[in-house]
């Protein structure tokens, strides 16, 4: 396919990483493709009259914000976008003093267009006219804008009076993990295709060029990743923590602060939230929504749909991917029982608040919005409101037209009058490859090797191990670094040529972390479970404390703000990869001379309460809180009433709306909860209901007080007979209270009443071996249906097997493969189960058939099979 010269001379542009141009498709010109995706048959054709045509100089394309929800996709008909009306050329301005000037107030624009200074330009959005001011016309035989086609983008640097040749994309097959993948370097001849998005939503892209031609760029766009399906929330309140392995440390020669940061703010369980446990390991493409930051040096890719995951950060000029997303394997996300809520996926940047692990908010979607720099350039924002410690977030990323460093502007607020727990940790994921190093200005370290004890190491190391080279090490551990409190803190990981990725922040982020699987059989598994393949990867991460155990108290509306900015780094191998003084010395000249502390100070104004224009929309519950302090009668929050408008309000918070509005809750099984003593309050104070005693046995669980949970679930069940979940909650309250035996009563009786909970039905396998009651256990196992859990439900028939002595039946399960998709960090269950088979054919002294089959296939500690050594020390 070739670019007709009108269509080239329209797009006279320079400067412009992604310039967004409708047109209509014409006449044959072989099977090419537009976007990434098929087209047959087809030559673009110009989107412009002929009152356009002739231009005296350059143009360019200074915004596009298409209308979003006016496109829809087939992709399983076409492979491609698919429009449902034709799209608007907007906001064109001439290069030149006169040109910015007339253009500026030129009334074909159909949208307003500010001027910033020569080759400066922002164009704004503007609602009331978005589609009905002035359409581009088209002539010739392209007339109509071919309905397979929404957009035609191409990429920047067209040449006028060329007839430029677009190469064709994916020819054939699903469009899966379509990122943006031009890595030319800045000012490269010729346009390239811009991969667009592979679903139902329009793109919809900001520019503003700086002087020169820079340009920075935001879209929002849908691509196609390959990973798990998910099902429905876990519909069981969860009553405990899942497990963690930094959970119950031994604080022996630590000093008195953070002895005291490590024993504040626990928490018990993740309630209000839900689990996220319904999952499988087989991967499928599916649509998620991402928001794209980008100028001529660096593109950053955000996960709208996952936490604001900063998911790829590409050096454009470099022509490398500066964070390890699993980008050989065609960027897929594997899911893994490793997120306080269970689902998490290894990659990108996350951003980690509420308690010690990876935050509940990491597989949901978050609240985005634009916003505008001081030099008219477009910021991303993501938000949220965090539900276990009831507060807001604000995450700003901003990119200078000309800036080879992305910043991000990050603000935390307790909206309440008491103070608040408060955990933060940026976790930074590292491709690893022999020779890469980790250099951060510390010379110890307190190493977790999962004894749960810390304990102070020099760094970079012993004369036998050096910890700095991540992938050396031989076991799984953090280093928590130690740093000058007075210095600006950093942390880099460049490979053994000397190149690699830079974070530094402004002082308040203290912590810095390395965080490596390491080469045991159980930290390699491990990696191949998360990824899908042999490669491997570490963290290095950045948080409010010196170590991820701790928490600190943020005050009573009290606020704290930094920054941290991210980008590549090339040093000189010999100084980097020398002694520690010289590697940390060459690194400090490099932050200097890159000005990154300047970068630092130039906050997007994460201070200020702007709204900005929302682009992706999140959970309803900042709304919801906004809208119990009204009805409450309290003090409004302004970030929250600014932040979470009350549109955002959804299905999840309607029965807590009846509650405000009536002091009744609905019937039925719930599909959400609050916590915390305001609603404690009005649910004591609702009229009596199985489901308001429900949810009061729920709050009251939350706070501590056991017996009166116990005690309002026991009033739900007898007001409700039927009421499954009220016995489920009685029943899992017996089993964590120390009495199995009746635990496992109670929860016959709740599958009887509920059969078909795929959760309900593994608590109660649980807790039937719990109590001893093994051959139930076993028929309980044999007989669930089909799900994502057959993994865990195989487990548990082959461990409750082993314990009852049929040892035969649980060696057949083991024999034929046992993959448990939400095996949880730190569990040992598989290689348990397999030591223990072991043990009893020997202590019968009977013929182990495990031993024969898997005999090749054996780790290199204590005779485990590599695919079932999840062991992580030991």
């Amino acid at each position: 396919m070739v670019v007709d010269q009108a269509a080239a001379l329209e797009l006279q542009v320079r400067g412009v990483a992604d310039a967004f141009v409708p047109g209509g498709l014409g006449s044959p010109a072989g099977g090419e493709d537009v976007l990434g995706h098929r087209r047959e048959d087809n030559r673009v054709r110009s989107a412009v009259g002929d009152q356009q045509r002739h231009l005296e100089s350059a143009q360019h394309v200074v915004a596009v914000d298409l209308a979003r929800r006016e496109t829809g996709a087939d992709l399983r008909r076409h492979g491609h976008a698919r429009a449902q009306q034709r799209s608007d050329v907007v906001g064109r301005e001439r290069l030149g003093r006169e040109g910015l000037d007339q253009g500026a107030h030129a009334a074909d624009v159909g949208r307003q267009v500010v001027g910033r200074g020569v080759g400066e330009m922002v164009e704004e959005a503007r609602a009331d006219q978005r589609a009905e001011r002035r359409r581009a016309q088209l002539d010739g035989p392209g007339d109509e804008v071919d309905r397979g086609d929404s957009l035609l983008a191409l990429r920047a640097q067209v040449v006028a009076d060329d007839e430029a040749a677009v190469g064709p994309a994916h020819q054939h097959g699903p469009v899966e993990a379509q990122l943006p993948d031009d890595r030319r370097a800045p000012g490269a001849d010729g346009p390239g295709v811009a991969r667009s998005r592979a679903g139902g939503e329009t793109i919809q892209a900001q520019l503003i060029e700086g002087a020169g031609g820079d340009m920075t760029i935001l879209d929002i766009r849908s691509i196609v990743l390959s990973m798990p399906r998910r099902g429905p929330l876990n519909p069981l309140p969860p009553l405990r923590l899942l497990g963690d392995l930094h959970d119950d440390i031994d604080c022996t020669g630590l000093d008195a602060e953070m002895a005291r940061n490590i024993a504040y703010g626990k928490v018990s369980s993740v309630l209000p939230y839900l689990l996220q446990d319904d999952y499988s390991r087989e991967l499928v493409p599916q649509e998620t929504s991402v928001a794209i930051l980008e100028n001529d040096y660096l593109r950053a890719i955000v996960l709208l749909d996952f936490g604001g995951r900063l998911w790829s950060l590409e050096d454009k000029v470099g022509g490398r991917e500066l964070l390890y997303n699993n980008h050989h394997n065609n960027h897929q996300i594997q899911f893994g029982n490793l997120g306080l809520r269970n689902a998490w996926f290894p990659g990108g940047v996350e951003w980690n608040l509420g308690t010690t692990g990876h935050t509940a908010l990491t597989c949901s979607p978050v609240h985005a919005a634009s916003l505008e720099l001081t030099d008219g350039a477009p910021s991303l924002r993501i938000h949220e409101w965090e539900r276990m410690r009831d507060l807001v977030y604000q995450v700003d990323f901003r990119l200078g037209a000309k800036s080879r460093h992305l910043a991000v502007d990050i603000k935390v607020t307790n909206p309440n009058s008491h103070a608040v727990p408060v955990y933060w940790w940026s976790n930074i994921a590292v491709a690893s490859s022999a020779g890469t190093r980790v250099v951060v200005p510390s010379r110890s370290a307190f190493e977790f090797t999962y004894t749960r004890r810390l304990h102070r190491v020099p760094v970079p190391g012993s004369s036998v191990i050096d910890l700095t080279y991540p992938h050396a090490a031989t076991q799984t551990a953090d280093y928590f670094f130690e740093l000058d409190p007075e210095k600006l803190p950093w942390v880099a990981a460049v490979d053994a040529a000397g190149v690699g990725l830079l974070q530094v922040s402004t002082r308040r982020l203290r912590g810095r972390k390395l965080f490596t699987w390491g080469n045991s059989p159980g930290g390699r598994r491990w990696q191949e479970f998360l990824t899908g393949s042999s490669e491997s990867y570490f963290e290095i991460q950045a948080g409010l404390t010196r170590t991820q155990l701790e928490h600190v108290p943020l005050g009573p509306g009290d606020s704290w703000s930094w920054s941290e900015v991210y980008g590549p780094v090339s040093l000189p191998v010999e100084a980097v990869h020398g002694e520690w003084v010289d590697a940390i010395e060459c690194m400090v000249s490099a932050i200097a001379e890159a000005r990154i502390e300047s970068v630092l100070n130039e906050r997007s104004g994460a201070y200020d309460y702007r709204q900005g224009e929302p682009l992706h929309s999140g959970s309803g519950w900042g709304a919801l809180e906004s809208l119990r302090r009204e009805v409450s009668q309290e003090q409004p929050s302004p970030v929250i009433d600014l932040l979470f408008p009350r549109s955002s309000l959804g299905e999840d918070q309607e029965p807590w709306i009846a509650l405000l509005e009536t002091g009744r809750l609905p019937p039925g099984t719930p599909c959400s909860y609050v916590v915390g003593k305001p609603w404690l309050d009005l649910l004591e104070g609702a009229a009596d209901s199985a489901a308001a005693m429900l949810h009061r046995g729920v709050v009251r669980w939350s706070v501590g007080h056991r017996e009166a949970a116990v005690e309002a679930w026991e009033a739900a069940y007898a007001l409700e007979p039927d009421s499954w979940l009220a016995l489920r909650n009685i029943a899992a309250a017996s089993g964590l209270m120390g009495e199995p035996r009746r635990s496992a009563e109670q929860y016959l009786h709740a599958l009887d009443l509920m059969p078909d909970v795929a959760q309900l039905r593994l608590e109660a396998i649980e807790a039937l071996i719990a109590a001893d009651r093994f051959s139930e256990a076993i028929e309980l196992s044999q007989t669930a249906p089909e799900s994502p859990f057959a993994g865990r439900f195989r487990f548990l028939q082959a461990w409750a097997a082993v314990l009852h002595g049929e040892i035969r039946l649980a060696e057949s399960i083991l024999e034929s493969g046992l993959e448990i998709a939400d095996l949880r960090e730190g569990e040992a269950s598989l290689s348990d189960l397999w030591l223990i088979c072991q043990r009893r054919c020997s202590e019968t002294h009977g013929d182990c058939r495990l031993h024969r089959t898997h005999r090749g296939e054996a780790s290199d500690h204590r005779d485990v099979p590599f695919i079932y050594d999840f062991r992580l020390h030991g």
